[in-house]
């Protein structure tokens, strides 16, 4: 959808905001897709160079529920994002799922509410950090 050079751009500018917040707050949710490997690794490396522990979170829904998300988006004047229905097929296709994240990736069904998907992630990160 964007060129390489946009796409990294944009990348790189939300890990430096998110890195920032971190002297005021205690922790950030980068939301966004990190749908490339290339562009985990360069978090990863800017995390670790940054001394900041990194948890990386899937959210996985249904292809017919992520339909009705973008059909839902495409009438709301306020929605920031810029992924629309047309872009559906192209978008699963450059996907790289975060396999070189195996062993710590925390998954998550996204099929419910927004709500319920963001009490999922809580109670899953309380669960990691307790063990």
């Amino acid at each position: 959808m964007y060129s390489k050079q946009m796409t990294e751009q944009t990348y790189k500018k939300l890990v430096e905001n998110g890195l920032s917040a971190l002297a005021t707050h205690n922790g950030v949710i980068l939301d966004a897709t990190f749908s490339s490997r290339a562009n985990r690794d360069f978090l990863r490396d800017q995390c670790a160079k940054a001394d900041v522990h990194l948890q990386v979170i899937e959210l996985e829904a249904q292809p017919e529920t992520i339909k009705n998300r973008l059909r839902t988006r495409d009438h709301s004047a306020s929605e920031i994002s810029d992924a629309r229905l047309e872009d559906v097929e192209k978008l699963t296709a450059a996907y790289e799922p975060p396999s070189e994240r195996a062993a710590d990736l925390i998954k998550i069904s996204a099929n419910k509410t927004a709500g319920d998907t963001v009490k999922s992630v809580l109670l899953r990160l309380t669960e990691k950090q307790l063990h």
